[in-house]
């Protein structure tokens, strides 16, 4: 059975006309308020108006199905803040006499009594659910390890499972697209070639023998194409009716499929037949998750003038439509979603801030309910699906942007993933080499783990940007690059190892570099980036909270304290030549000149600085004498780094071998081990 013709998309275009509030006055009106008290809604209450756009100025206008939605998941709220108290009794001219007047009083005072005793009873019942429902909270759900899978350097697309192995879409040279499979495990891709010049993966069936997926040939539709059946082992793919989408999902019970197509969402069974329209908004819908128990339907809905996606909730049956997280969006916006397979939890993408990261909230949701992100060092995940047994998830992520943590193995004359490949930005070990701190992409909080690579902690929140952290001597505490918005200054900032609130040790109008530790932990020494107009080192004194100008240091940056305490390299703003200064003299002498890039290191024992040429043709790790002035090549770091994406970083471990974060283009797959209380 086909999709609905063209005249009857025209009579849904027309309904969606009809549905339109054109002014506040038609919106108070439609609600049986007056605009005071709806435009006070907006603000307060995520009352869902939109606005037209007439250069500086805007019109309002809203959507009747909007604004029934926000209206049955409000109604409760909103009926005891407009709840009314009794009348007094209005007497006659006659009865206006002292009596009276002694009623009138006493009824002043009864309402007065009344009013404070519900405001009261009101405020009390609020704490008791608050502290009840805190009480018997389980602590939120936390990733206990990840691990990639993949690491084929292809752009992959779509992610699904049937408990043994993984589904999805690989790019291959020359352009074309191939369904991939392999363990949940990682290992050997299995390829499977289509014969579609553009095919999505949507969708698998509850006993993992059918995916469903779309095709199409020759030019790429704007959203729509064909849906095709195609065995999770391999044959080829069957059209399924003549039914055309942008996204589906397979009923628990695999009986029916939920789609979307332009602005509406059907029902279908499995074989194409019996189609049933949902629902009918305004926007473009897609992103369709079914409940496990089956009675419940969200999916997405693109708002193009507001450019974000708003997330609704339906019964199975088209019943009772309304916002899922109504007002939460803001300034998010909901992508793809599902339920862990008890239903205990709803797993979702949010892009916050441009950049889009997993969210997770307990069901059922209500007041209470707020989103949590559940992963903050995986940036630009494009796809995820989960387990059977809901103990994992996994996450296809963008590889752009991220350094994936390699080590460099001399008799193999390569690098390898380290720590599992985790994405880092920098890291830096302890001095007793049982801890490492790093930031974990280019964007993202600080961590703290064991050298081995267990018992992750996060130590800062978003939107805290940092980078280059630093140990103190005695590993009590952690100096790094911070900024709180992009495009705040960077400053200083310690914090302890436990975590807690970071510390800001400069306020200043412009960015700092990357600080390290006097040998006692006294000090701290960092310069002015590039951007400023004149560059100085300073020393933050954690005595008496001064910061100190180092004689001489006009004109340098990017200072490095030695670890014996003995020496300060820096360089100087055309990138060209390494100065030392003395700690005990007070000097400054000339240690290397030739072209640089803007990062080294010392050695554990201070006697090399090691220089870190990240790219070109000469790019590579070299080790400064301090002594003798002898510069040695230790390893190559040609095509290591992709310096189009302008990130990548080199360190050495406590036990001299060389790390990195290898940044590249592709997208890879990764599993989450994951504890849901």
């Amino acid at each position: 059975m086909s999709i609905p013709s063209r005249s009857r998309q025209a009579s849904a275009s027309q309904l969606a006309g009809a549905d339109r509030l054109e002014s506040w006055k038609e919106i108070a009106a439609y609600l049986k308020r007056d605009v005071r008290t709806v435009q006070r809604w907006e603000k307060t209450e995520g009352l869902p108006v939109r606005r037209h756009r007439h250069g500086v100025r805007s019109t309002a206008y809203a959507l009747k199905h909007e604004l029934d939605a926000w209206w049955y998941e409000r109604l409760p709220q909103l009926k005891d803040s407009e709840k009314k108290l009794p009348e007094a009794p209005v007497l006659s001219g006659a009865e206006a006499s002292a009596d009276g007047q002694a009623e009138v009083e006493r009824w002043d005072g009864l309402r007065a009594i009344l009013r404070w005793t519900t405001l009261t009873a009101l405020a009390i019942l609020a704490f008791i659910t608050f502290l009840t429902r805190w009480v018997t909270w389980p602590p939120p759900p936390q990733v206990l390890k990840t691990q990639r899978l993949t690491g084929d350097g292809r752009i992959k697309q779509g992610l699904l499972t049937d408990g043994a192995r993984l589904y999805f879409l690989e790019h291959l040279p020359g352009g074309n697209e191939s369904l991939a499979q392999m363990s949940v495990s990682g290992g050997e891709i299995l390829l499977t070639p289509t014969p579609f010049d553009v095919t999505n993966i949507e969708a698998i069936s509850p006993d993992g023998s059918q995916l469903l997926i779309r095709g199409a040939s020759g030019r790429r539709p704007d959203h729509e194409m064909p849906f095709w059946e195609v065995r999770s082992m391999g044959g080829d793919p069957h059209l399924l009716g003549e039914l055309t989408g942008n996204s589906a999902a397979w009923s628990p019970d695999g009986e029916r499929i939920a789609y979307a197509n332009g602005s509406s969402l059907y029902s279908v069974r499995q074989d194409g037949n019996e189609v049933h329209r949902l629902v009918a908004l305004h926007g473009v819908l897609g992103s369709v998750a079914w409940s496990p128990d089956g009675q419940t339907l969200r999916f997405t809905e693109t708002d193009s003038q507001a450019d974000r996606n708003l997330m609704w909730q339906i019964r199975s049956d088209g019943s009772k439509l309304r916002p899922f997280l109504a007002g939460w969006y803001s300034p998010q916006s909901s992508e793809k979603g599902c339920w862990t397979p008890d239903g205990r939890y709803f797993v979702f993408l949010a892009n916050r801030n441009q950049l889009v990261s997993l969210w997770i909230i307990k069901e059922p949701t209500g007041w209470f309910s707020k989103p949590i992100q559940l992963i903050t060092d995986l940036n630009g995940i494009k796809g995820f699906t989960l387990s059977k047994d809901g103990k994992r998830i996994f996450v296809l992520a963008s590889g752009v942007g991220h350094g994936e943590l390699v080590r460099y193995d001399p008799k193999a004359g390569e690098f390898s993933p380290y720590l599992s490949g985790i994405p880092v930005g920098e890291m830096d070990y302890s001095p007793d080499g049982a801890w490492v701190a790093y930031d974990g992409s280019p964007d993202g909080p600080l961590f703290r783990m064991k050298a081995d690579g267990t018992g992750r902690a996060q130590l800062t929140e978003p939107p805290l940007d940092v980078k280059f952290p630093r140990w103190s001597p005695d590993g009590k505490r952690i100096a790094f690059m911070g900024r709180l918005e992009d495009r705040a200054f960077w400053q200083i900032f310690v914090i302890s190892r436990e975590g807690g609130r970071p510390q800001q040790l400069t306020v200043t109008t412009g960015d700092k570099g990357a600080p390290t530790w006097s040998r006692d932990g006294s000090r701290l020494v960092f310069g002015d980036l590039l951007t400023a107009q004149s560059m100085v080192i300073h020393l933050y004194d954690f005595t008496t909270g001064e910061i100190s100008k180092l004689p001489g240091s006009e004109g340098l940056w990017t200072a490095r304290w030695s670890p014996d305490g003995r020496h300060i390299a820096a360089m100087t703003r055309d990138q060209r030549t390494v100065k030392l200064f003395d700690v005990s003299s007070g000097t400054w002498s000339e240690l290397l000149s030739r072209p640089l890039e803007d990062s080294f290191d010392w050695s554990a024992d201070g006697r090399y600085l090691y220089i870190h040429l990240l790219y070109g043709d000469d790019a590579g790790v070299f080790r400064l004498g301090i002594r003798d002035r002898r510069l040695d090549r230790l390893v190559s770091l040609k095509n290591l780094s992709d310096p189009t994406k302008g990130f990548g970083w080199v360190g050495i471990a406590p036990d001299g071998s060389i790390l990195a974060a290898r940044v590249s283009g592709s997208d890879e797959i990764y599993a989450l081990d994951v504890n849901f209380p």
